[in-house]
């Protein structure tokens, strides 16, 4: 496996008005690992994505994507770069079909691209082929989280931002959910950041780390499988 870093974040401190949501965060993920992101509710965890994906401005500290620097680049041009994120709250277009919010998120690929990528999304969710003519907002939450995720798929990502794909879901549902992103390992070479509050989502990633009141408190993949370190971690103020 290629360790060279596919995603480096150094000193990141970011602002929501005078509120700072994200507080000096180092990391890396190297390329073709999965990172587990773990935290409450307001640990800090959607902002510093929003940061990541550019829809929240960066105060200071560097964002690398497989070495380039993109601390101050637009959302679209992260994504033309190889960055993906898949939003928390799933924010697909309700009116559209599935097949259309399919190809919006493969806008930058050609024709034939488009229409390989959607088979592909469809063997990883094998319920949404008979669901490609109906809208979104018709679907279960379930059905809705696979919808976006192989929206993001779509653009052939080198690195994959999922931001809560278990919130508000079923357990069954999010067993299937973490099932079918463990399965990405078969079938693409990604760097995956995967936000969370359900700790399980421990069991899909190579290292772990846990995040408090904007801080970085938890960062070592031999902790990943010490239930009582996480939830320490988690839990501290």
């Amino acid at each position: 496996m290629d360790n060279a870093p596919a995603l480096e974040i150094s000193d990141l401190a970011v602002y929501r008005g005078v509120l700072r949501v994200v507080d000096d965060v180092s990391f890396t993920v190297p390329s073709g690992t999965y990172v587990g992101l773990l935290g409450l509710n307001g640990a800090g965890k959607s902002s510093l994505m929003a940061a990541l994906s550019g829809t929240l401005p960066v105060r200071s500290g560097t964002i690398r994507l497989n070495g380039e620097d993109i601390t101050r680049a637009r959302p679209w041009e992260r994504s033309a770069a190889g960055l993906a994120l898949v939003p928390a709250g799933r924010q697909l277009f309700g009116e559209l079909t599935v097949a259309d919010n399919l190809l919006v998120g493969g806008h930058l690929s050609n024709k034939a691209e488009r229409h390989v990528n959607v088979d592909a999304v469809c063997d990883l969710f094998p319920m949404l082929r008979e669901k490609l003519n109906q809208k979104a907002r018709e679907l279960s939450g379930g059905q809705q989280q696979m919808v976006a995720i192989g929206r993001a798929l779509m653009a052939n990502p080198k690195v994959l931002l999922l931001d809560e794909p278990s919130e508000g879901l079923a357990p069954v549902v999010v067993d299937q959910m973490f099932e079918a992103i463990s399965k990405l390992r078969d079938t693409r070479s990604l760097a995956v950041l995967l936000a969370e509050q359900n700790a399980s989502a421990g069991s899909l990633c190579d290292s772990m780390l846990v995040m408090t009141t904007g801080r970085i408190t938890l960062m070592d993949s031999a902790q990943q499988k010490d239930v009582n370190a996480v939830a320490q971690a988690m839990f501290s103020s």
